[in-house]
């Protein structure tokens, strides 16, 4: 029997956030589908040098940033996470067990550790190299020497299937060095049309960038109900709060809703931010859930309040209706927020209608039109047909 061409995967998929997980799942699990065989690129090992780290002059802007910001910017910290008691401690260290369980049941293949050196070598083998979702390439990825994929020899083939940049602006001290990283791959797709822009405007209107959906979206509301098989979550039927940020105002608008519809609020206690409420405002907080029982909240629930981008994704796959928020991060710079996600994606849907910005919203008496799945779901198909079409194309 022929032997299946090998992919290698680079992808954010070690922390505890949900999406993080559930995307690396679907990439993964996509690709086999389609008939490869995968293994999971892990980040290098403590022996890679620093000499193969690409040159440009925006590095001496970027680094002393970088730098800064870890060391220095104390009060960014505060402003995340004002309350960071036991329940909070506890939740974290419970996410941190509860994603180690999901990738051990749900990945498989990752390979082993090394150094940029012998990951030049041993990447020889692979057919591809594919760089997935998530927030892979935030300004400065072009200095990393895995998420700009340098270590890829030249003969394999370097992909992008729904990479994010995070943000709708990228610094003009990071344009020169991004253009010479996109430059080096052969397909790129990424999963906003604001990405798609910054790497257009940056690499010339000429440089094929294509838009395609999250890998989440690729695996149908019927496989999903397959891979990770449907469970009860709460007796009552209950709105779901799924806050990754700390903006109280969002989280009262949240609780008057479940309070005017007499529905019991159940909330994701999030470990990005904290708040004095979180453990108030809500009838019951979820402390250490996993990114499966994260879905099965999702698939429980009369209606959702995120302003996570996996939360309306796995929302809108399961029909819900859901209303979004933009995220609150302490971003002292606005072109850099990273709320272009939200906008993007709300939009591909046609769905702008259910995101609130005005939280004193009086729920007793709006009247905000239900999402019409009939139509999301077309959009949805067409979609996912022009993404498979690029993976068919970029793959070798």
């Amino acid at each position: 029997m022929e032997n299946k061409k090998c992919i290698g995967l680079v992808m954010a998929y070690t922390g505890t956030s949900y999406g993080m997980n559930l995307q690396a799942f679907a990439t993964q699990h996509v690709i086999e589908e389609l008939g490869y065989s995968t293994e999971i690129i892990p980040a290098f090992d403590s022996t890679s040098s620093l000499k193969n780290v690409p040159f440009d002059w925006g590095l001496f802007i970027y680094a002393p940033k970088v730098l800064i910001k870890r060391y220095f910017q104390k009060d960014k910290t505060n402003v995340l996470y004002p309350v960071w008691d036991d329940l909070h401690e506890d939740n974290d260290k419970k996410r941190i067990e509860a994603a180690k369980d999901f990738r051990s049941r749900f990945l498989h293949n990752i390979g082993p550790k090394m150094s940029f050196e012998k990951l030049a070598k041993y990447s020889e083998k692979y057919d591809a190299v594919l760089i997935g979702s998530d927030q892979c390439w935030l300004p400065g990825f072009s200095f990393s020497r895995r998420t700009s994929l340098s270590f890829v020899p030249n003969k394999v083939r370097r992909l992008s299937y729904s990479t994010s940049l995070g943000v709708s602006a990228y610094p003009w001290y990071l344009r020169s060095s991004s253009r010479k990283a996109w430059k080096r791959f052969d397909f790129v797709s990424v999963r906003e049309e604001a990405g798609r822009k910054i790497i257009k405007d940056i690499c010339g209107e000429d440089f094929p960038v294509e838009l395609v959906i999250d890998p989440t979206y690729l695996i149908s509301y019927e496989e999903w109900k397959q891979l990770i098989p449907e469970k009860r979550m709460n007796e009552k039927k209950y709105v779901l709060s799924f806050i990754l940020g700390n903006n109280k105002e969002q989280m009262l608008c949240a609780k008057r809703f479940a309070q005017a519809k007499g529905l019991e609020l159940v909330s994701i206690l999030s470990n990005e931010s904290s708040t004095d409420i979180d453990t108030t405002y809500p009838d019951r907080v979820i402390v250490g859930a996993a990114p499966d029982e994260f879905v099965n909240y999702v698939r429980g629930a009369e209606f959702i309040f995120t302003d996570s981008f996996h939360g309306i994704a796995f929302s809108v796959i399961n029909k819900k209706q859901f209303f979004a928020y933009y995220r609150n991060r302490g971003e002292t710079q606005a072109k850099y927020s990273r709320n272009s996600r939200i906008d993007n994606i709300m939009e591909m849907w046609h769905i702008q209608h259910r995101l609130i910005t005005d939280y004193t919203i009086d729920w007793q008496t709006s009247d905000i039109k239900e999402i019409d799945y009939a139509k999301v779901d077309t959009l949805i198909e067409q979609m996912r047909s022009h993404s498979f079409e690029y993976l068919h194309k970029a793959l070798p």
